[in-house]
């Protein structure tokens, strides 16, 4: 097979405008089943045009198919392969085309359409057998089937001549690109033709040596182009696939190196910087160390102004506790005193400065209210006069008379216990001696609310008020030195606050500033942090990658080295594939011995004598497989040995 008969056939049918057809064999494929591939052939031929049926010995599946065929072959006509109705249904679809093309010859019988329906199949029919003559096959159905050789004309196909080889090489190879130039790519091609042309002649002497046939066809040939192209490009990607991960690494090698140079440099930048960063947080650490100083300084002198401050505020309370406790009893009496002018009405004061002489308490009351308002009197001492039936001081009704004239005598009572622009009301300046002038009033038995409410009405209030003014002084007396004090001793205390305030504002600033040399102390700090573990992570990087070049220094040799090489076997990839792919295309059927023959004193040398680049000693098995594989092979229970190997 593979010298291309069917190829021909095809071409021919296809010149000469024929339906070719050709059985697909399957394994169910039976007599039934070529009966209705003919049949449907038959009826075609017979009635619309030529036909050539293409059959090879690969789609005998029985010899019976030889035996249809041969009969066909010797009359036009296979036995049973039409049922009675079929055939009426061929005769009577035959009848128009017969009547128009047969004229008057034309005869409307069953036994004449059938005979004209015959010889239109045998004229249109063509049946191509394609058949190999190697073995004792082919010899043996010429025998019993003799219409295979006498109905048939036999066209015996040729080695092909060694131009024909060629041409078919540079038709397949011609424009497959090929890292080479065209001279070494044409003494490829002219390769292939001479080496199929020696294995015929290798198979001659191969059966002359061990008494069995290996033919090499065209069909062997055509797998050897075929595998050429399939191996070289896969060769070839795989060598380019490596030259790129080795020139990869070794570009990678490479950028380390520069990566390590330049860490080296930029490591000594980060040093020199790591040294200015110390020495600024140095001077920094300085000058917080004073700042913290000079706010310690300044936080313990506002200590201790605090601690004096508050033993002066506790002796404050202490002196305000005293005098509020002794104001605590004069308060009230102030608030009888309030009472007592609440209870004075005007209508009656006018009442009583209209009399010319009214009752002796009244002028009494009255002396009284100028004493303490220190209004003068009309008398000069004290003196007793005996009046309505008792003794009674002597009384300055004139100056009574005035006071009572006054048309604001309630507003000057009012304000004599209000404070004035000091801080003290006019009560508050009562003296000693006013109190001894008054004392001899307050002591007469008539000076008392029951007395007054019955003999001097009017000026009751009055009488109250004066005594309520006295009763107050008396304690008042007591506690105005405490208040004095108070208020000297609370004047000293806002000084020592302002004191205080003042320190507070400048142990702020102090600690502002000491704030803010510490934020640039931690900054520095941080920025020092940063470069260290910057410089820390560079010079691990830097001793990692010079470990990795350190550690690779044998392997980037060996790559450098393969670097260099894979051009070397790309040059020699065109004469390694050709030796590679003749192995397989031809040296199959061959045993080991003939193989190694083959391979080393013909294949090679034929290569040198083209001058093909090609390896010396070239092992197949390895530049076509991987240990892996052959592994693989092995564990499924392929043997060890080198011919099953190859195989």
């Amino acid at each position: 097979g593979g010298s291309g008969k069917q190829s021909l056939t095809r071409l021919a049918a296809s010149v000469h405008g024929h339906k070719l057809f050709q059985i697909t064999a399957t394994k169910s494929y039976g007599v039934n089943q070529l009966f209705d591939d003919v049949r449907e052939q038959y009826t075609y031929a017979g009635t619309k045009g030529e036909v050539c049926f293409l059959f090879t010995d690969n789609e005998i599946k029985s010899e019976s198919f030889l035996e249809y065929i041969n009969g066909f072959l010797s009359s036009g006509e296979i036995p049973g392969l039409y049922a009675t109705d079929e055939k009426d249904q061929v005769v009577n679809d035959i009848r128009p085309v017969a009547k128009k093309e047969c004229g008057r010859e034309f005869q409307d019988t069953g036994e004449w359409l059938w005979r004209y329906f015959v010889n239109k199949v045998r004229a249109r029919l063509h049946f191509v057998l394609c058949m190999s003559p190697v073995g004792d096959k082919f010899r043996n159905r010429a025998r019993k089937f003799p219409a295979l050789i006498s109905g048939t004309c036999i066209n015996i196909f040729f080695p092909w001549p060694e131009s024909a080889l060629l041409d078919v090489s540079k038709q397949r190879i011609g424009e497959f690109e090929m890292e080479t130039d065209p001279q070494t790519k044409a003494r490829v091609m002219e390769f292939m033709g001479t080496l199929h042309r020696l294995m015929q002649q290798m198979s001659e002497e191969y059966f002359q040596r061990f008494r069995r046939s290996v033919f090499s066809t065209p069909k062997s040939y055509l797998s050897f182009l075929e595998s050429y192209l399939v191996v070289y490009r896969e060769k070839f990607d795989e060598i380019n696939v490596l030259a790129e991960n080795i020139g990869g690494g070794l570009k990678k090698l490479q950028q380390a190196g520069e990566d390590v140079r330049l860490m080296k440099m930029n490591l000594a930048d980060k040093e020199q910087h790591l040294q200015l960063a110390t020495r600024e947080t140095d001077a920094l650490v300085l000058e917080i160390t004073e700042a913290t100083g000079v706010a310690e300084k300044k936080e313990a002198e506002v200590g201790a102004v605090q601690a004096t401050l508050s033993r002066d505020a506790k002796k404050v309370q202490a002196v305000k506790d005293d005098a509020e406790q002794d104001l605590a009893v004069a308060k009230p009496l102030l608030e009888q005193a309030n009472r007592a002018l609440d209870s004075i009405d005007p209508k009656a004061l006018n009442t009583v400065k209209k009399l010319a002489n009214p009752p002796a308490l009244v002028k009494r009351i009255t002396d009284g209210v100028c004493i303490l308002l220190h209004d003068p009197l009309d008398y000069k001492w004290c003196e007793a006069v005996m009046e309505k039936g008792g003794a009674w001081i002597k009384d300055s009704w004139d100056a009574g008379r005035r006071f009572l004239a006054d048309m604001k005598v309630l507003e000057r009572l009012i304000a004599f216990k209000a404070p004035s622009e000091g801080g003290k009301g006019l009560k508050d300046q009562i003296n000693e001696e006013t109190c001894e002038l008054l004392l001899p009033y307050l002591n007469m038995e008539q000076w008392n609310q029951e007395t007054a409410m019955k003999s001097a009405k009017d000026v009751a209030g009055m009488c109250m008020w004066v005594r309520a003014m006295f009763d107050y002084i008396q304690i008042a007396k007591y506690v105005q030195p405490k208040m004095d004090a108070l208020r000297e001793a609370e004047a000293e205390l806002r000084v020592a606050n302002r004191k205080l305030e003042e320190k507070e504002a400048e142990l702020k600033i102090v600690k502002g500033d000491s704030a803010k040399c510490q934020a640039k102390l931690d900054a520095a700090k941080n920025k020092k942090q940063a470069l260290e573990d910057d410089a820390t992570a560079t010079k691990k990087r830097m001793d990692a990658a010079n470990n990795l070049i350190d550690a690779l220094r044998d392997e980037r040799d060996r790559w450098t080295q393969q670097s260099n090489e894979f051009k070397e076997r790309v040059r020699r990839l065109v004469g390694d594939v050709a030796l590679s792919c003749a192995f397989i295309s031809y040296c199959g059927p061959f045993n080991a011995e003939f193989r190694n023959v083959l391979l080393t004193d013909h294949f090679y040398n034929t290569c040198l004598k083209l001058k093909i680049p090609v390896t010396e000693n070239l092992h197949v098995v390895k530049f076509l497989t991987t240990e892996s594989q052959i592994t693989d092979w092995q564990i499924e229970g392929l043997p060890s040995d080198d011919h099953s190997v190859q195989n």
